[in-house]
């Protein structure tokens, strides 16, 4: 059985990203002894990162980024309509523009590798005219599966098989405008990008079918003696949990697992939250998908969390992870320039330019967090005029108390 997955995208006449923008877990560099452990070859011509970080200061577009390769997996690969993944939500047509252009990388082990080159338009509801839907208006697909090929040239469309054109489909198709053309080419397995994106701003407790693992508790929160599951003795059902902290004899149970997060910490809720999901991925080989992954955790426990994809004790079946962060050191632990991206804004066309580090002229000696704090790749930092603004807008409106 084959297995396929996204392996990136171009984007084009999105208003929030520069046209021919590229974000992918693909390597473009060379596989050397040094960075081996960072990549792993996932068929005989295509190599992929294990771990791929985006970075960028506020409302740069890092989550939109993300969502929207979490939104390309699911529409051509587990054969989803346009409404039911985030693409519904994150295409957003350019000023002057009636469509989006997507040119998506797909790849087998098997060597086999895909460009579908996708037409979105929008359709105004017939109900409501004030919404509109998005459609697929045309759909190219390219395939090849050479193995003499250089790394430039593998997603290369001029350097593949004959195309095949969705418009070129008998009109009585049953083929809807919302999917995927590439549905067509029958795939036999894609592991699921996994997304954590949804609730990043909420702290939503995830718990494990069997029990929370003991070595997770003891290393987020030691305190804690232990987390019980009881279950009904018919059905072998979770009907309860049991938490126990050492130094006390009370046991505390609850048929909820949500209301422990009135007495864990926050941090000890995430770790355990996010854990659940990178266990689930390191199973299954898949992607997940982690934004802002700080939030709420130790930095030195988002670096192991991350450590564990790198680690071929762990990462068995060549799972990878995509973090967005502002923590800006975890990127320090990354070994090879092709698993950062750099988000920054143009200022004039208020567009956002995607920056692959290991295509920049960045100086090789120093760290990655001291590149973004020096200022070397422009538009890293918070606007320092900007700041001055905002703090003499303060001191109007804040008037010294009178004693």
């Amino acid at each position: 059985m084959s297995i396929t997955k996204l392996i990136g995208f171009k984007i084009y006449n999105h208003y929030l990203f520069k046209d021919g923008s590229y974000f992918g877990i693909d390597i473009s560099g060379q596989d050397t002894q040094k960075t081996r452990k960072s990549i792993f070859s996932f068929s005989d011509t295509v190599k992929l990162n294990k771990v791929t970080s985006v970075v960028g200061i506020n409302a740069v577009g890092k989550t939109m980024l993300i969502n929207i390769f979490s939104g390309l997996s699911d529409f051509y690969l587990k054969e989803k309509s346009i409404d039911q993944t985030l693409l519904e939500s994150t295409l957003k047509l350019r000023k002057n523009t009636d469509y989006i252009k997507v040119e998506a990388r797909i790849a087998s082990d098997d060597n086999k590798r895909y460009v579908i080159q996708t037409i979105f338009k929008q359709k105004k509801q017939e109900i409501d005219e004030t919404s509109s839907s998005w459609y697929v208006e045309e759909e190219v697909i390219y395939s090849d599966s050479q193995r003499n090929c250089s790394r430039k040239n593998l997603f290369n469309p001029q350097k593949m098989g004959q195309p095949r054109y969705r418009s070129k489909l008998a009109k009585n198709s049953m083929l809807s405008p919302k999917d995927s053309y590439f549905k067509s080419v029958g795939i036999d397995y894609a592991p699921r990008v996994m997304s954590t994106s949804s609730f990043t701003n909420l702290n939503i407790p995830y718990h494990f079918s069997d029990k929370t693992p003991e070595s997770l508790l003891g290393y987020l929160d030691n305190s804690i003696d232990y987390l019980r599951y009881n279950r009904d003795s018919n059905n072998d059902a979770v009907i309860s949990y049991s938490l126990k902290f050492k130094g006390s004899d009370e046991v505390i149970t609850s048929n909820d697992f949500s209301s422990f997060s009135n007495i864990l910490s926050s941090g000890t809720i995430k770790g355990i939250s996010l854990f659940f999901w990178i266990l689930g991925a390191l199973r299954s080989g898949s992607t997940i998908i982690v934004d802002e992954i700080e939030i709420h955790i130790n930095k030195q426990i988002a670096r192991d969390f991350i450590g564990l994809f790198m680690d071929p004790k762990t990462n068995k079946n060549n799972a990878s992870i995509i973090y967005t962060t502002h923590y800006m050191e975890l990127t320090n632990d990354l070994q090879r320039k092709d698993q950062e991206y750099v988000i920054s804004r143009n200022n004039d066309t208020l567009q956002s330019s995607i920056l692959r580090l290991s295509d920049s002229n960045a100086r090789s000696e120093l760290k990655n967090s001291e590149l973004f704090e020096s200022g070397s790749i422009t538009n890293t930092q918070p606007d320092y005029e900007k700041y001055i603004e905002l703090k003499s807008d303060v001191s109007k409106h804040v008037k010294e108390l009178k004693r």
